[in-house]
Order: C-alpha cells, then sequence, then structure tokens
C-alpha cells in the first residue's frame, strides 16, 4: 500500500498494511537504519492506493 497526503505535498509512503480502521491506517516499512517501524496516518486528509 501507498499512502500520501490530499494536499499539495504528495509524497507517497510504501509499506505493508498492518492495521486499518475508519480513524487511521498503519503501515509497516523497514529499512537498514530504522529496521522495523510503523507509521501511523489518519485517514482524513490522506489518499490511499495499492502499490
Amino acid at each position: 500500500m501507498a499512502v500520501a497526503p490530499d494536499d499539495y505535498g504528495q509524497v507517497w509512503v510504501e509499506g505493508e498494511l498492518v492495521h486499518a480502521d475508519p480513524q487511521r491506517l498503519i503501515l509497516q516499512r523497514t529499512s537498514p537504519e530504522a529496521e522495523t517501524i510503523h507509521v501511523h496516518f489518519p485517514r482524513a486528509g490522506f489518499l490511499v492506493r495499492r502499490a
């Protein structure tokens, strides 16, 4: 999945969808610097697409 704000700064954040409910989305991301992290996004004001 990928998530980005719906305003002018559309920088897509990609990751594995861990949780979704009416108020929020949580993506799991993995990187060498931070290992595994969960990034939380509010539903309001954000776009979601399949990556």
